[in-house]
């Protein structure tokens, strides 16, 4: 599913998480917005690919959320 926002389009992908269910990366502009289950989503700028790809990849998505994405970088609600 594709979502936009602020002229970003991203892929979002389903993720096996508690609190996340999409997330989605634009490499160019750095840009990860995560959707989580409760139905918000918020867009997180200045993320590394290396970031993006460590939490698609992490054993445990919350944990890896919330010890590296959480309070580490810029966010804004996006609905």
């Amino acid at each position: 599913m594709k979502k936009s926002i602020d002229g970003i389009t991203l892929e979002m992908s389903p993720v096996e998480s508690r609190i996340i269910a999409y997330a989605g990366y634009d490499e160019e502009k750095k840009s990860l917005m995560l959707e989580f289950c409760r139905g918000s989503a918020y867009l997180y700028t200045g993320v590394p690919n290396s970031v993006f790809e460590a939490l698609m990849s992490a054993e445990a998505i919350d944990d890896y959320f919330n010890e590296n994405i959480r309070n580490s970088f810029e966010n804004r609600r996006v609905n």
